[in-house]
């Protein structure tokens, strides 16, 4: 986003412009703001969209604020704002910003959202390590209430929240399409392949998604296996290129490993997950894990580091957990900082290689998984829907308060 000189003073002196309070943390009448990445093809924009639609399916209003733009200016918007801007003038609502904390600031000044107060402000945030970064206090005091993805999120961001904050958990939204088509041939599989699929993306840390240790473990399971393939879906290049450089590099030595660029469109999103035998994810943590959970509300079995945000719906009855060992947060591309305070997960390579070697050798387990996991992600509920969240008198959650 480009400043303009007013915008630049603004800017400087947002500290004044944006604190708190800025409003209510009651449910309040008036719009529904809803501001997010909904242009964007990431996960957050996913779950943006995924949840405005929710509102709207429940029959609640939404006007939407497509924040792409700030954020990546070649992308969007895709939509109209002006419903979101009449909106934003009312004298009273909800604005539900789903940034998280560093983008928060910036997001209120192209909304020019100043302090309102008649208005409900929620942030949608999500933290991927035990503890969130201290820098994260004085944007959540912006806020008049919290929402996340999942108990272990929630747990890393009551350290930021002001203490009569309410942190709610509202999970994301598991909806696969009422159909669904596999595409093997289209990702260059063949039907009798066995396909494993990674997903990463560069700006939320390669080396958090641990892309370099799923390489591994697939070229340890199946060295001489040439039915077995792995499929990389990687976004944002430029933001890390030296991990992209050593997962092309693995590419190009085994022809069995197929790097994915291209933005897809959701349906071919849900396309490559339906394609796929394996759902693999060696993360170092995950605040929820969306693609994971999406592979297996497909039938998809997932195998998976057994500790952060993903075990809000996987158990060893519906997936393959591998273990892991806590060490401390070092991540090489800087997105998370070194934290005494805060920790993640290693995952054991030689767990990961005999689950993937297990599932390739029995169909009969990998279908019964997969059945498992389909069942069991349409009764998920880990916590609050949304609108529910939306309705609720403000509380703080007694389990998380610090």
């Amino acid at each position: 986003m480009t400043l303009t000189f007013f915008e630049k003073f603004l800017w400087r002196a947002r500290g004044a412009l944006f604190a708190a309070p800025l409003g209510t943390s009651a449910p309040v009448a008036g719009p529904l703001v809803y501001a997010g990445l909904f242009s964007s093809p990431s996960g957050v924009g996913r779950a943006a969209r995924d949840f405005a639609d929710g509102f709207e399916a429940e029959g609640i209003d939404v006007a939407r604020f497509d924040l792409t733009p700030v954020f990546d200016p070649g992308r969007g918007p895709e939509l109209t704002m002006d419903a979101a801007r009449a909106a934003l003038k009312a004298p009273q609502g909800t604005l539900l910003a789903h940034v998280n904390a560093p983008e928060l600031d910036r997001a209120l000044l192209a909304m020019r959202f100043f302090r309102r107060p008649g208005w409900r402000v929620i942030g949608y945030w999500v933290w991927e390590t035990t503890a969130a970064p201290p820098s994260w206090r004085a944007p959540a005091r912006r806020l008049t209430e919290l929402w996340t993805c999942s108990a272990f999120s929630a747990e890393a961001l009551v350290a930021a929240a002001p203490r009569d904050m309410a942190v709610r958990i509202v999970p994301h939204l598991v909806r696969p399409p009422a159909t669904v088509a596999s595409d093997r041939p289209g990702f260059g599989l063949k039907p009798d392949d066995f396909a494993c699929l990674t997903l990463a993306d560069a700006r939320s840390s390669f080396h958090r998604k641990n892309v370099e240790g799923a390489v591994r473990a697939f070229r340890d399971a199946f060295a001489d296996e040439p039915r077995a393939r792995l499929m990389i879906k990687a976004r944002n290049r430029a933001d890390d290129p030296a991990s992209f450089a050593s997962v092309e590099a693995a590419a190009r030595a085994d022809p069995r490993i197929r790097l994915l660029e291209e933005t897809l469109s959701e349906e071919r999103q849900w396309a490559l997950l339906a394609s796929c035998d394996v759902f693999l994810s060696l993360h170092r943590a995950e605040g929820f894990g969306l693609p994971i959970a999406e592979a297996m509300a497909l039938g998809r079995v997932a195998v998976a580091t057994g500790w952060s945000g993903n075990l809000e719906f996987m158990t060893p009855d519906n997936s393959m957990l591998v273990g892991y060992r806590q060490t401390k947060v070092l991540d090489p591309a800087g997105r998370y900082a070194e934290d005494p305070a805060s920790h993640w997960a290693e995952p054991k390579h030689d767990e990961a290689v005999a689950a993937l070697r297990a599932l390739f050798a029995s169909p009969d387990r990998r279908r019964a998984l997969g059945d498992a996991a389909r069942a069991d992600m349409r009764r998920f509920a880990g916590g609050e829907t949304a609108s529910e969240a939306l309705h609720a008198a403000p509380s703080t959650l007694a389990a998380f308060s610090s």
